[in-house]
């Protein structure tokens, strides 16, 4: 999923390069529009608090207390997935307004993906 955000990243301005037919100004707004979605990291905590809110509950007699946080993974892992996959269909559809909408979805995505990993390695 990270090496999926590092090729958006890195074939950024080609694509926008393509979608544009080369308009350096429409190309520098677009450019700019996904510069300040990039500072709009607010929805950071929502992974660890789905995370934490079914965390340490076991559903089962014999069941740890680490099975069940590991458990409480799956929603965090599915949803992180969820969101990859959906940003990755918008990426590839070539249309220019979508773009934006694409933009946030990388956004909550990459913080999802972060959070979600240092949670999971550190219940593992």
């Amino acid at each position: 999923m990270l090496l999926r955000h590092y090729l958006y990243i890195g074939t950024f301005n080609p694509m926008l390069q393509r979608l544009t037919d080369g308009d350096p100004s429409l190309v520098s707004r677009y450019t700019d529009a996904f510069a300040i979605t990039q500072l709009w990291c607010v929805c950071a905590p929502w992974n660890g608090l789905i995370f934490d809110r079914n965390k340490g509950k076991p559903s089962a007699e014999g069941e740890s207390e680490q099975e069940a946080d590991l458990r409480a993974s799956v929603l965090s892992l599915f949803l992180t997935a969820l969101q990859c996959v959906l940003f990755s269909v918008c990426a590839c559809i070539p249309s220019l307004p979508l773009q934006y909408f694409t933009f946030v979805l990388e956004v909550i995505n990459r913080s999802f993906l972060f959070g979600g990993n240092a949670a999971f390695i550190n219940v593992a």
